[in-house]
C-alpha cells in the first residue's frame, strides 16, 4: 500500500472519530440508559439489553484519545506525570463530588462513595489509565496486529483464571479485564495507517461492509447471550460470557465509524441535545442510575413507564449540569482559599 493510501486510511478514521466525537458519546450514554432502565427484555424490545455496548464505545474512544494524549505526553516538560494529572482532573472531583452527595444524602451507603469508586466503569477506566503509557509503549513499537491479540488473550485469560477461582477484587476483577481489549483497540486504532491495519481498508472504504460486520458480530454477540442465559449455567455461563464481550468488542470500532459517519445527516435540533449528553457524559454516567432507581419507584407521580423514562433522562440531566458546575465552583473556591493563605503565609517584607 504506497503511502498515500495508508493516510486516507488513518486520517480519515481518526479524525472522523474526533471531529465527532461528542456525539458518538452522547449515542454511547444513551445506549446506557436505555440499558439501565427495566425495559422488558422480550420481542423487539431485546435489542436494549445491549445497552452495555456504550460502555464499550466509551471504553474504544477513550483508546483513541488516550493515545493522542500519551502521544503529546512524550513531547512534553511534565511527560506522563502531566497525562496522569490531567486525567484525574478530569475524573476524580466529579466521582467525589457525586460520591459525597449520594453517600450524604443515603442514596448509597457503600463506602467507596467516599473515594469515587463506587461504580465499576471508574474503578475501570482508572487501572486502564494507569496501563495505558505500557500499552501504547507496546503498540507504538509494533509493526503488527499480534501485540494486541497477545495482550487481549492475556486479559481474557487473566480474567478466566478470576471466573474460576470466584474472586473479584476491588479493581471489580473480571469487568476491568473482559473491557480492556476495547480500549486496547482504541489505542491500536489509533495507529490506524501503519501497514498491519491494511486487511481494514475495505471495510474502511464501504459503509456497506462496515455495516455487515457490525450486524455479524452483534448477532454472534447475541447468540452468546442466548447460549449463556438458556443453555449452560454456573462458571461454564461465565466463561460463555468472555465469548458475548470479544464478539460485541470487534464491533465496536466499526459502530462508532458509522454513527459518526451518520451524525451530519440528523436533525440539527437532535444533534445538539446528543452533543450535549457526550460533553457531559461522565456526570451523566456518575448521577444516572441512582436517580433511575428514585424515579422508577415513584409510580404514584407518573403510571407511564416509558413517561418516568423520559423524566429520569430530564432529570438526570440538570443533575449532571449542576455536578459539573459544582465542581467549577468548588474548585474555583478551593483556589482563591489557596491563593489566601500563600498570602497570609508569605513573609512580609520590611
Amino acid at each position: 500500500m504506497d503511502d498515500g493510501r495508508k493516510r486516507e486510511i488513518g486520517t480519515g478514521f481518526v479524525e472522523r472519530i474526533n471531529s465527532l466525537r461528542a456525539y458518538v458519546m452522547g449515542v454511547a450514554m444513551l445506549l446506557v440508559m436505555l440499558f439501565h432502565w427495566p425495559f422488558p427484555s422480550g420481542g423487539f424490545l431485546a435489542p436494549l439489553r445491549l445497552g452495555y455496548w456504550g460502555v464499550d464505545v466509551f471504553l474504544f474512544l477513550s483508546g483513541v484519545g488516550i493515545a493522542f494524549s500519551l502521544k503529546r505526553a512524550s513531547g512534553e516538560k511534565l511527560g506522563y506525570l502531566g497525562f496522569y494529572g490531567r486525567r484525574l482532573h478530569r475524573i476524580m472531583p466529579a466521582a467525589l463530588l457525586a460520591g459525597w452527595i449520594f453517600y450524604a444524602t443515603g442514596c448509597s451507603r457503600d463506602v467507596l462513595c467516599l473515594f469515587g469508586m463506587n461504580l465499576w466503569y471508574i474503578r475501570a477506566i482508572m487501572f486502564m489509565y494507569l496501563l495505558a503509557p505500557v500499552f501504547f509503549a507496546v503498540l507504538n513499537k509494533a509493526r503488527s496486529i499480534f501485540p494486541l491479540i497477545v495482550l487481549s488473550c492475556c486479559c481474557e485469560a487473566v480474567a478466566a483464571a478470576l471466573i474460576a477461582s470466584h474472586s473479584d477484587n476491588i479493581w471489580a476483577g473480571t469487568w476491568v479485564l473482559q473491557r480492556t481489549p476495547v480500549f486496547l483497540l482504541g489505542m491500536l486504532f489509533f495507529f490506524s495507517d501503519r501497514p498491519c491495519m491494511s486487511c481494514f481498508g475495505r471495510l474502511f472504504r464501504s459503509r456497506k461492509w462496515m455495516l455487515a460486520w457490525v450486524v455479524v458480530f452483534c448477532l454472534l454477540g447475541l447468540a452468546a447471550r442466548y447460549v449463556r442465559n438458556t443453555c449452560v449455567a454456573g462458571d461454564a455461563a461465565r466463561y460463555v460470557e468472555l465469548m458475548e464481550f470479544a464478539f460485541i468488542a470487534l464491533a465496536v470500532p466499526f459502530t462508532a465509524w458509522l454513527l459518526a459517519s451518520l451524525g451530519n445527516v440528523i436533525p440539527p435540533v437532535v444533534r445538539r441535545c446528543v452533543d450535549w449528553m457526550g460533553r457531559y457524559s461522565l456526570e451523566l454516567y456518575l448521577v444516572h442510575e441512582f436517580l433511575f432507581d428514585e424515579i422508577r419507584a415513584a409510580k404514584h407521580l407518573l403510571p407511564s413507564f416509558s413517561g418516568r423514562f423520559v423524566v429520569a433522562v430530564l432529570v438526570s440531566a440538570v443533575a449532571a449540569w449542576g455536578l459539573k458546575l459544582g465542581v467549577a465552583l468548588v474548585e474555583r473556591g478551593g483556589c482563591a482559599l489557596f491563593s489566601r493563605l500563600c498570602l497570609f503565609i508569605r513573609p512580609q517584607k520590611d
